[in-house]
């Protein structure tokens, strides 16, 4: 809408502008991001940056600042997902051995839930974190501003909440359980998959040492799951870079008086398949959304306002003509 708004209006810009669409970012982006990316490499298409979808403009999010706050994505979880099994002795249930495949899952998962992975103070959140600052409380900027000595109760803070929780560690979820297909059989196998997302600094491979560490004992296999690729943390973008500053330039002058932060996005962006193309990647919608509006993403009654579409269309005219 915005590219289309500025061409009938006679605009023409004075260098290359891509914009890329896929249509299956849902589905991991392989047929859409990845082969568009793979062309454009092939092309010696060289971005100076690249903004992709990420993080909003959250109003009442931050409980610790005092206004709206612009978080602008610098880096991006990995992510995987991860098949736990166990084999054991299918037959009747009503001779069971003293330990069933099921049962065996059920005491690995149990031992992987109760191992989070560490907590770290990466610099993708320390730069967040120092991001926020002019806009908190004199005793909040104290302790965001001395990290190298407030980090252990910062943790502790952060660790309480499922939302800031994510910002320190490797998360595990475990989303699926599959076993007998009948209550009175003894399964073969016993599965379940785990919902990894990496955060910077740990790897697919570390992930996957770990759990074999972890289920050892159980007799459990540990592998990818067959029908997921998966992606390795993206390294953080630099912010001395002409796109950044056109960024934040336009959220001010769009949204006027916001705050405007580096931020480690938390979920997955089709921007990866783009790692190759440009380091500067910035992952950000210009949407302006209430703390309940976002828990709605990929919920029951997902919905937008066209107040926030208009906001939208207003900032990339204005970054379009800003980058002219």
């Amino acid at each position: 809408e915005a590219a289309e708004k500025l061409l009938s209006e006679g605009f023409t810009p004075a260098r290359t502008m891509y914009i890329a669409v896929g249509g299956d970012e849902e589905l991991s982006g392989k047929r859409g991001a990845a082969r568009i990316a793979r062309h454009l490499e092939d092309s010696g298409v060289r971005p100076e940056y690249i903004l992709d979808e990420g993080s909003v403009i959250g109003d009442g999010v931050l409980a610790m600042a005092d206004r709206p706050i612009a978080f602008i994505g610098t880096s991006e979880k990995g992510q995987m997902n991860v098949r736990l099994r166990a084999e054991g002795n299918g037959g009747h249930a009503a001779l069971p051995p003293r330990h069933t495949a099921a049962g065996k899952l059920a005491a690995a998962v149990t031992k992987i839930e109760r191992r989070p992975f560490p907590a770290s103070v990466t610099p993708a959140l320390r730069g967040f974190l120092e991001g926020i600052i002019p806009y908190t409380s004199f005793a909040m900027s104290v302790l965001l501003a001395n990290l190298w000595c407030f980090s252990p109760l910062l943790k502790l803070v952060l660790s309480r909440s499922a939302k800031t929780d994510a910002l320190l560690r490797t998360t595990q979820a475990v989303t699926q359980l599959r076993g007998s297909d009948a209550p009175n059989v003894l399964p073969n196998t016993a599965e379940a998959s785990v919902n990894v997302r990496i955060l910077p600094g740990d790897s697919v491979d570390g992930v996957l040492r770990r759990y074999r560490k972890l289920t050892r004992r159980y007799g459990i296999s540990v592998d990818v799951v067959d029908s997921s690729v998966p992606n390795e943390p993206v390294p953080l973008s630099p912010i001395d870079n002409p796109g950044y500053r056109a960024i934040l330039g336009t959220i001010s002058e769009t949204f006027g008086d916001v705050g405007m932060t580096r931020y480690p996005v938390l979920m997955t962006t089709d921007s990866r398949h783009y790692r190759n193309l440009c380091p500067a990647i910035y992952r950000f919608v210009p949407m302006v959304l209430t703390s309940a509006e976002i828990d709605s993403i990929h919920g029951i009654d997902e919905k937008i306002s066209y107040e926030v579409i208009e906001g939208c269309i207003d900032f990339y005219h204005r970054l379009l003509r800003r980058q002219a």
